[in-house]
């Protein structure tokens, strides 16, 4: 995602899929609106000063009816590669033919750049 690829992104997803974040449910239908809700987040952070992010994998919990939970923290650093904050997020799992994919997001947190970033997500979502 932050290589712009929003497209690519949303192929290891598993439609529909819901996105729980600023205390709303989002279900997602299709790899374009995906695609329009990655890039929405992708520019409101930049807007905020974020040029690059790292993505952490703090754990996996292992399901044997092919599904797996991955608690993960992103960093997000700034053009001089400073960090500027931190966000978590659940990734909920699904087997399927093939490599995994995300069948389900929690948002834990959001970075404090984007105090008001559920305004637009929820606009492009429904």
């Amino acid at each position: 995602m932050s290589y712009g690829d929003y497209a690519g992104v949303s192929e290891r997803f598993f439609f529909p899929t819901i996105i729980f974040v600023v205390g709303r449910i989002i279900a997602v239908d299709t790899q374009e609106q995906l695609a329009s809700i990655a890039l929405a987040y992708g520019e409101e952070l930049a807007r905020a000063g974020m040029h690059g992010r790292r993505l952490k994998l703090n754990a996996v919990s292992l399901d044997r009816e092919g599904r797996h939970v991955a608690h993960v923290t992103a960093s997000y650093f700034d053009a001089a590669g400073d960090s500027l904050d931190e966000s978590r997020f659940r990734y909920f799992l699904r087997e399927v033919e093939g490599p995994l994919k995300i069948e389900m997001i929690e948002m834990i947190d959001l970075p404090s750049l984007l105090k008001d970033f559920g305004a637009p997500l929820l606009a492009i979502a429904r």
